[in-house]
């Protein structure tokens, strides 16, 4: 039954959510492992390539704690997204993960970040309103 529910708790995990045609969330919820990089990574990729998407949330306010690994592991999740053609936009850092990443040097280049899911939602209305004028 615990095995069952960690599945379900999983596969809820790392859904692809779109709001519209053009913009998805993927919430990331619980620790985060090298297995469930994997996970999100892969599940990520076919959901934009099935169905794309020009701008991804990564909404990481249900990590409760973050190390290097992790946030590498976001990189790597996010990197995947943008080799697919969206942009990434990451809500949710909570002030001990921004201390945690800027004391390991770490750095999110290519990444926009917003405080709030809402505030990610307006920034990728934004940037989806601004490809949709270029074109």
């Amino acid at each position: 039954m615990i095995k069952k529910q960690h599945e379900t708790i999983e596969a809820l995990s790392v859904s692809l959510i779109p709001l519209s045609e053009d913009i998805a969330v993927l919430p990331l919820i619980g620790n985060f492992d090298p297995h469930r990089v994997s996970n999100v990574r892969q599940n990520l990729t076919e959901g934009l390539h099935s169905r794309f998407h020009k701008v991804v949330i990564l909404d990481i306010t249900g990590i409760p704690s973050i190390d290097e690994q992790a946030v590498e592991g976001l990189v790597k999740i996010a990197k995947a997204a943008r080799l697919m053609g969206a942009q990434v936009i990451m809500t949710g850092i909570q002030p001990d993960m921004a201390i945690e990443m800027t004391e390991l040097g770490l750095t999110l280049d290519g990444i926009s970040t917003e405080n709030s899911l809402q505030s990610g939602i307006e920034a990728g209305m934004k940037i989806v309103n601004t490809i949709s004028k270029n074109y």
